[in-house]
């Protein structure tokens, strides 16, 4: 085996019997992820959407940095990882909603705002984000 040349060499060999390459494989459609529209419907549920315009109504309560994302799909997604992380619109979930409310309209913490609209801060992560 030492010494002998390898004639098996997967990446040389890869051909159809057509011969063309079996690389020419069309390229991957990329997932386009709509703005401003939830994973899950918001619809229906008013609890959802009122949370939701809360915290459209904090990302915009100050000048909009360069490099902003849209605010609307932003809160949405905020919104939506709140509710799966607790599991529904109980009362812990209301209260979380508030403290990230009050987060983003802090005049002491004008960079959090600012991280959370230009992508710094993911919107799942602020979602989640203690202390």
């Amino acid at each position: 085996e030492v010494g002998l040349p390898r004639t098996d060499s997967i990446a040389s060999n890869m051909s159809d019997q057509d011969g063309s390459s079996s690389r020419k494989a069309s390229p991957p459609t990329p997932t386009v992820r709509q703005t401003a529209i939830p994973p899950r419907p918001l619809e229906g549920d008013e609890v959802r959407v009122k949370c939701a315009k809360m915290l459209v109504d904090a990302l915009k309560c100050g000048d909009m940095p360069d490099g902003t994302l849209d605010p609307e799909d932003l809160a949405a997604r905020i919104e939506e990882k709140l509710f799966d992380s607790h599991r529904g619109t109980t009362d812990k979930y209301k209260a979380s909603l508030r403290s990230r409310v009050f987060n983003l309209r802090d005049k002491k913490n004008p960079a959090l705002r600012e991280n959370v609209l230009t992508g710094v801060v993911a919107p799942e992560r602020f979602a989640v984000m203690t202390t």
